[in-house]
């Protein structure tokens, strides 16, 4: 078949289903003798965690927004504005204790040389469903308006 597969009759696979070393096999049809007919693969570069990764945009006393370039979690996560510069994040049933693992970058704003801190903790109501990010300007005090396309990357390993 000149280096080409033609798969028919399949069933879908998500990588959720699938972890790293895991052996695929493929039975091929076309080959005559039965001990070519079966092949093995093995699944390499799975990632051992589902993730969420966006840009964040805050403006005024509005919830954040969010651009998605990823989402593996199972779920939408809900931004929410709790107080000036407090944001919560919230997805029930997702977030696992100790496995789960937020990164968030900043950008610059127009606040005009003003440098802002962006930083992630547990939700004060200590719930796994939740945690709040937390924008605090060059005085060290929470604002609002500092997330502007702000990367987050929210990883829960399995």
């Amino acid at each position: 078949m000149s280096g080409k597969a033609k798969i028919t009759g399949y069933d879908e696979l998500a990588a959720a289903d699938l972890a790293a070393g895991d052996m695929i096999e493929i039975v091929d049809v076309s080959e005559s003798a039965a001990a070519d007919k079966n092949k093995k693969f093995a699944l390499r570069g799975l990632r051992p965690y589902k993730v969420y990764v966006g840009l964040l945009t805050q403006s005024s006393t509005n919830a954040p927004t969010a651009v998605v370039l990823e989402n593996t979690l199972g779920g939408i996560p809900v931004l929410t504005y709790n107080i000036a510069g407090g944001y919560v994040v919230t997805l029930a049933g997702v977030f696992t204790l100790n496995k789960t693992f937020i990164i968030l970058g900043t950008t610059p704003h127009n606040q005009g040389s003003a440098t802002s801190m962006v930083v992630a903790c547990p939700n004060e109501s200590l719930t796994l469903d939740s945690f709040e990010i937390s924008t605090i300007d060059n005085i060290g005090a929470q604002a609002n308006n500092l997330l502007e396309n702000t990367p987050i990357e929210i990883r829960v390993y399995d």
